[in-house]
């Protein structure tokens, strides 16, 4: 088994020291600064422009994406509650590294021989010709990233003690949000520095450059380890026989989360994908002005996640979570009433509302995410995490999906319209999630550290024996009973906690 890179070790741990969560913190934080790159309205602003303008093809291009990642991510799912989640992870990195070559590949021989030229391109055979083989390109490094998404999800749950990963899943979320906002900086510095215009030559450079940021996610896949997971410290809250609830009621919290996500993600792909060719179309904005909206959009979600966790810990996770979502629902309706009541850039006045109100509504929308995540694995038998976070696959299927939809009522009904649809749906979705409000306590339950663990813990820590009261000492620290370590003078405060 490989070693993890000793210039990753304790570089950011988030306050944990096991491997696999560091690795899942680097690995995730890596795709974020990608997909800042690559997707913030980049690439289906690259296939809008190749397709002759055409959101319908945009759509399509979504939903096929969408599509190509639900088998792969289920095969994934179902192999690695079956097996090592480690092995399957490896197998993703190797279909990552796979799908980033051809991509890069691609894009690449085509800016060398002038096939990107918009006056070639534009409402031509070879304008087809290229659009079919870079979505075979993009549903390549979806598929291959697919198959690893929910090992590597629930090998993170695994290795993050029950209790502690609402904490642990808020953090990290705020250093995604930071790196997911740095990606369209990047996009902004290359627009400005092309001359600040719409060009899929230009288009094409930031796709390669959000690629090989993306490379060295293929090379974490082969360094995440099965051995490092926590034995009965991660176990769901419905596995835990001493928290007196009932475990059939409880254990049905995953489901409505599942069928709720399932509907939000159908209302959400229908308008999240086009919001950049919005910006771009119906408020006239220069590539510029896109990024740099598009850029300070994450950096505003940071401190609404403040807001979603004070509020989790005030009033509980699921009241907290549905809260939010419907403030950003009504973010969403009131822009789909300003479009119906003169147009979004019919004033200066209107642009500035709606663009206000897209800040707002992604700032609560997505500031859930962490609390969302916490309550799913705390509720999911450790045995079928994967299986659980393989359903992801489904959801995204849906998101990806709805594009198609949303692209087609986008020609005949325009943005208010969809808008509008889009938070019908989301009200639905809400609904659906309103019976956790009387499973899911207000306040979290942490499960205990075990004997066996501290165990482990000592062997870890180069123990060569690991004695009864060394043992004791270890068990009685993690659970709060205890002050000191083995090998620790009582009365020195800097010794460190295990040597």
């Amino acid at each position: 088994m490989a070693r993890i890179p000793r210039f990753l070790k304790g570089l950011v741990s988030f306050g944990s020291e096991n491997r696999n969560t560091q690795l899942s913190v680097w690995y995730l934080l890596v795709v974020s600064l990608s997909n800042g790159v690559m997707l913030t309205g980049v690439v289906a602003i690259f296939i809008y422009m190749i397709t002759g303008s055409s959101n319908r093809m945009v759509g399509y291009a979504e939903g096929f994406f969408g599509f190509c990642g639900l088998a792969p991510g289920l095969v994934g799912g179902y192999l690695s509650d079956k097996g090592r989640r480690d092995r399957v992870i490896r197998w993703s990195g190797y279909g990552t590294l796979v799908g980033v070559s051809a991509l890069i590949w691609l894009l690449f021989m085509c800016l060398l021989d002038g096939s990107f030229d918009d006056q070639l391109l534009t409402g031509t055979k070879m304008g087809s010709y290229k659009f079919l083989a870079v979505c075979a390109g993009v549903s390549l490094l979806y598929s291959g990233e697919s198959i690893g998404d929910s090992a590597s999800q629930a090998l993170l749950a695994d290795s993050l003690s029950t209790g502690s990963r609402l904490q642990f899943m808020t953090t990290l979320q705020k250093y995604q949000s930071a790196l997911y906002g740095t990606g369209p900086i990047v996009c902004l510095i290359i627009f400005a520095a092309l001359g600040d215009k719409w060009s899929v030559t230009d288009l094409s450079i930031i796709i390669i450059v959000g690629l090989v940021i993306r490379l060295p996610c293929a090379v974490l896949c082969f360094y995440f380890n099965d051995d490092f997971t926590l034995p009965s410290d991660s176990k769901a809250v419905t596995e835990e026989e001493s928290t007196g609830m009932s475990t059939k009621k409880h254990s049905l919290v995953p489901y409505y989360y599942f069928a709720s996500d399932c509907l939000w993600c159908f209302g959400s792909g229908m308008t999240v994908k086009f919001f950049q060719i919005f910006f771009q179309d119906d408020l006239g904005m220069s590539p510029v002005a896109v990024m740099s909206v598009v850029a300070a959009q994450p950096f505003l979600v940071i401190p609404f996640t403040f807001l979603s966790t004070w509020l989790s810990l005030k009033i509980g996770r699921v009241q907290a979570d549905i809260l939010l979502w419907y403030c950003g629902i009504s973010c969403l309706l009131a822009m789909a009433y300003i479009g119906s009541r003169g147009g979004f850039n019919s004033h200066i006045k209107n642009r500035t509302a709606v663009l206000g109100l897209w800040f707002m509504r992604a700032g609560f929308l997505q500031s859930t995410a962490a609390i969302q995540n916490s309550i799913i694995m705390d509720y999911v038998p450790k045995k079928e995490r994967a299986k659980w976070a393989a359903l992801g696959s489904i959801t995204a299927a849906g998101w990806c999906g709805s594009a198609a939809v949303g692209g087609a009522l986008i020609n005949l009904h325009g943005y208010s319209f969809v808008f509008l649809t889009s938070s019908c749906f989301h009200v639905a979705s809400t609904i659906l999630r309103m019976p956790c409000l009387f499973l899911v306590p207000r306040v979290q339950q942490k499960i205990s550290a075990s004997p066996e663990f501290a165990t482990k813990a000592l062997l870890a820590a180069n123990y060569e024996t690991v004695s009864s009261d060394d043992a004791k000492l270890v068990y009685e620290f993690l659970n709060g009973t205890g002050s000191r370590l083995p090998n620790e003078d009582a009365s020195d405060e800097d010794a460190p906690l295990i040597n």
